[in-house]
């Protein structure tokens, strides 16, 4: 989704960061969600991409729990295994 932002606001990903004062980097493990942001990381991001802060925490936390569900669910096909 961040990334998605940038694009149609035509920002790089160098940009943003700078404007968020985080590295390029750590920006880049956000938009490919190798990281969990901060509630303040998350309001920063969605005042520099003119979101709903509201609608950006929203998204961060749905992706956490598909992946955590998707954890779950490998972890139970294991156990369904070893039986």
């Amino acid at each position: 989704m961040i990334k998605r932002l940038r694009n149609e606001q035509g920002i790089t990903q160098k940009e943003l960061a700078q404007r968020c004062n985080m590295t390029q980097s750590f920006l880049s493990k956000i938009e490919n969600y190798f990281f969990d942001l901060t509630v303040s990381q998350i309001i920063i991001l969605a005042r520099e991409l003119k979101v709903n802060v509201i609608h950006l925490a929203g998204w961060f936390i749905l992706k956490q729990l598909e992946e955590e569900a998707e954890e779950m669910e490998y972890k139970e096909a294991d156990d369904r295994e070893r039986e």
